[in-house]
């Protein structure tokens, strides 16, 4: 399986709920960093218990992937991980996934995760998130506005 493809699938069934197919996707000795909080989860069978006991907020999410195209997939999930992933980059042994997640008290964050292959499995994922923040005036004349 190409690295696109597995990036494809992987984002797909996370955004799903696919916890089956996630476990085929991740290398045995997978780990999730989350920086920020300073967590560290080992083993995809922790990864889907803290899944499964997230306050859910549910709904439809669209994921936009690709390898050379884009391309937009609707999907419904339980997950709090949506609206969508807003775009994916990746070589031979890495991607990345840029995205919004939605925590259960509604606040939209930007995630940025980064996902590291092995024996063509993920097996690291070092997760970054961040809320939306004004942008500050001193620099207003010198930026532009992504809407």
């Amino acid at each position: 399986m190409t690295a696109s493809t597995l990036a494809e699938r992987y984002s797909e069934a996370v955004f799903s709920s696919d916890f089956e197919t996630l476990g085929d996707l991740r290398h045995d000795d997978f780990v999730s960093r989350w920086p920020q909080s300073g967590e560290i989860v080992r083993g995809h069978g922790r990864w889907v218990e803290i899944t499964q006991r997230y306050p859910q907020s549910g709904g439809d999410a669209g994921v936009v992937s690709g390898g050379g195209k884009l391309r937009v997939t609707r999907i419904k999930t339980p997950m709090p991980f949506g609206p969508p992933i807003l775009a994916m980059s990746g070589g031979s042994d890495t991607f990345t996934i840029q995205g919004q997640i939605r925590y259960p008290d509604s606040s939209l964050f930007h995630v940025v995760a980064i996902c590291d292959i092995e024996e063509g499995k993920v097996i690291r994922e070092t997760a970054y998130f961040c809320e939306p923040f004004e942008p500050p005036e001193w620099r207003s004349d010198v930026v532009e506005f992504d809407v």
